[in-house]
């Protein structure tokens, strides 16, 4: 849950949203918890969070007050110092910019269906040509699964979420995704979870693989 203590746009806001890390550090305001991929996902990313964040200004004002009547009756996943509940603006950026990740349009209206479950059947396994999988049940309540984790770490040293990279928003139906291939003696860590076309998303599922 990002914590919004002024103007989302202009970075000053505490927080996790999708794979983007808000935090204050050495007195500077910094985005990270994005690696991996071309060029400068992390940027790219971060400007696509802002233009989801800056749509909530094109909504009507009956529009906002839907998502704030909807952020108010939605129970997070529960944590240390983590709120119960969002706020309308913040419930509405998320699922615009997921949407927008998807390749769909961001949403108007809250969702009126309930959040999709735990992604079921996840598993990380190693397939006949030596990549790593991530494989889940093709039949999921849902249409993607956004996939984020670090593949062939270190033993011994623990992976914190934030560290994370996003991997993948791929259709739901597919039922897995692979990923590099595996080095002896590593770790894996992935965590998913179901989204659906409106970026409505269900809770994280974690599979961890020693290779």
């Amino acid at each position: 849950m990002a914590k919004v203590i002024a103007p989302l746009h202009s970075i000053q806001v505490r927080g996790k949203c999708g794979g983007v890390l808000f935090r204050r550090w050495r007195g500077v305001n910094t985005v990270s918890g994005i690696t991996g991929g071309e060029g400068l996902p992390g940027v790219s990313q971060f400007i696509a969070w802002q233009a989801a964040a800056a749509s909530w200004g094109s909504l009507t004002a009956a529009k906002m007050e839907e998502w704030r009547e909807y952020a108010a009756k939605t129970t997070m996943e529960r944590g240390p110092m983590k709120p119960k509940h969002r706020s309308g603006y913040i419930a509405y950026s998320c699922a615009a910019f997921n949407a927008v990740q998807c390749g769909e349009s961001a949403p108007t209206g809250p969702p009126a269906a309930p959040a999709p479950n735990f992604p079921e059947g996840l598993a990380l396994a190693v397939d006949g040509s030596g990549d790593i999988v991530v494989s889940w049940d093709g039949g999921l309540d849902g249409d993607y699964v956004q996939i984020r984790g670090v593949f062939n770490g270190v033993l011994g040293i623990r992976l914190y979420d934030y560290k994370l990279a996003q991997q993948s928003y791929t259709a739901a139906s597919a039922g897995e995704w692979t990923g590099p291939a595996r080095v002896v003696g590593k770790r894996s860590l992935v965590t998913a979870r179901v989204l659906r076309d409106s970026g409505q998303a269900g809770p994280w599922g974690r599979v961890e693989l020693v290779t």
